[in-house]
């Protein structure tokens, strides 16, 4: 029984070491609140830096709940089945009583089973794309404008 408690105890480390230094965006939800459980550097930069551990996302990222991601939770934590979105817009509050900024962001949303196969939580992860989506977006600007001075 020790060696099981003590490989757990490694699993669980080295997942958290992973998760802490992914390159991504990662955050962990359990339950159907969608309680945060584990939140890396990269989500902590998406949303402000908000203090979240332990709390419901509806209740610390009203901005979250807003746009409508709390729902796709919901949906993911119901259905079993993945979101998956590619330069999604994301307004944020960089810190309470500031403006909203518009962010672009890649994301999956993962159900995350529990070992007996019912959906426990949702894995977020992603990238922030919005350097690559405000190119894009004025590449289409400068195209349109040469295009109406033809």
């Amino acid at each position: 029984m020790a060696d099981t408690d003590d490989q757990d105890y490694q699993s669980r480390r080295q997942f958290a070491e992973l998760f802490q230094e992914a390159p991504m965006f990662m955050a962990l939800l359990r339950g159907p609140e969608h309680r945060f459980e584990f939140v890396n550097p990269g989500y902590l930069h998406l949303i402000g830096q908000r203090a979240v551990l332990g709390h419901p996302i509806a209740e610390v990222l009203d901005d979250v709940a807003a746009q409508g991601y709390v729902e796709m939770l919901d949906q993911v934590y119901r259905s079993g089945t993945p979101i998956t979105a590619t330069g999604a817009r994301y307004a944020m509050q960089a810190a309470p009583g500031a403006p909203m900024l518009d962010r672009y962001v890649d994301y999956v949303l993962q159900p995350v089973r529990a070992k007996d196969g019912r959906v426990g939580g949702v894995l977020v992860l992603g990238s922030d794309v919005t350097d690559r989506v405000q190119s894009e977006i004025r590449r289409d600007a400068l195209a349109r404008l040469t295009e109406a001075l033809r």
